[in-house]
């Protein structure tokens, strides 16, 4: 692991989530990328309806009902978020890695 690599604390790789309806699949994240490095902060702006919460939401694996991660990587500090069973990804959400709501 290169020193770039280790100061990387959130890597977003080709994410897509969404909603599932009858008639199909509704994208609300579509093929986002980014990384965050240790000590930076991320803001997310946009439109109503354009995807921020559901971003938010996938990172932090709280998607609900019919949302869900479709394709893409997440990776905290080095470990895959997407693959993490829910017992593992409770012992770091709110403690580890957390997001501060709007309302």
């Amino acid at each position: 692991m290169n020193r770039q690599e280790s100061e990387q604390l959130l890597q977003c790789r080709n994410l897509v989530a969404g909603y599932r309806i009858k008639s199909g699949f509704v994208h609300a994240v579509d093929d986002v990328s980014f990384d965050l490095e240790r000590g930076g902060f991320l803001g997310i702006a946009g439109e109503s309806g354009c995807g921020k919460s559901t971003l938010a939401f996938a990172i932090m694996r709280l998607l609900k009902d019919n949302a869900t991660i479709e394709n893409g990587s997440l990776f905290f500090n080095g470990t895959d978020l997407v693959g993490l069973r829910e017992e593992e990804m409770k012992k770091i959400r709110w403690v580890d890695i957390s997001m501060a709501f709007q309302s």
